[in-house]
């Protein structure tokens, strides 16, 4: 049984704007950002998977999926921790353990009810962070929806707040998935990027 405390989480991602220090022509929302990186996840799934079929690997869309949804939950508890903070401390192993166990510790009564399979899965996601295909895929959308949206919010300021600094951040950490065959094929696909 899913809680109400659950479905409230998860709406909160409905009204949280994002870029809220930048001038915006249109509302982003969590939500937004969240639902559009997992159709650019699916996308690239179904181009890696495509490639890796003449190789023996498979996408594991279960991993994906659950990528897509932990990662949504981690961004609800972590609202007002701005991006440079966050990936700063993501380098530092140390401090990014304990951002992470704090999150568990918040939404861990929230999630209970989901089973113990669950919150051991979410708590080993966020705990024991491997690199593996399907993080990487959630990974490469991410930042693609990320580019996105700032490509948007930087038409109509282009001399805003830190926007090259922005900008740099966002295209040197979409330059960490490069190498997977769906980047290369969605850099080259006008079809897939209209589509996105």
């Amino acid at each position: 049984m899913i809680k109400q405390s659950l479905l409230l989480k998860i709406y909160e991602a409905a009204s949280m704007q994002r870029w809220n220090d930048q001038i915006r022509m249109v509302e982003i929302t969590e939500l937004d950002k969240q639902a559009h990186k997992m159709i650019a996840a699916y996308i690239l799934g179904k181009c890696e998977g495509s490639s890796r079929s003449k190789k023996n690997g498979n996408i594991n869309w279960i991993e994906i999926i659950e990528a897509g949804l932990f990662e949504y939950l981690q961004r609800i508890i972590l609202t007002d921790l701005k991006p440079p903070l966050f990936y700063e401390i993501k380098q530092d192993k140390k401090k990014y353990m304990q951002l992470n166990q704090w999150v568990y510790d918040r939404i861990g009564p929230v999630i209970s009810d989901l089973g113990d399979n669950f919150c051991t899965r979410f708590r080993n996601y966020l705990m024991k962070p491997k690199e593996d295909t399907s993080r990487r895929i959630v990974g490469a959308a991410h930042f693609y929806i990320t580019k996105w949206e700032f490509d948007i919010i930087s038409r109509f300021n282009p001399n805003g707040y830190q926007v090259n600094e922005i900008k740099n951040s966002i295209n040197s950490e979409q330059e960490k998935y490069t190498d997977l065959f769906c980047m290369k094929k969605l850099s080259h696909s006008k079809n897939l990027t209209a589509f996105i």
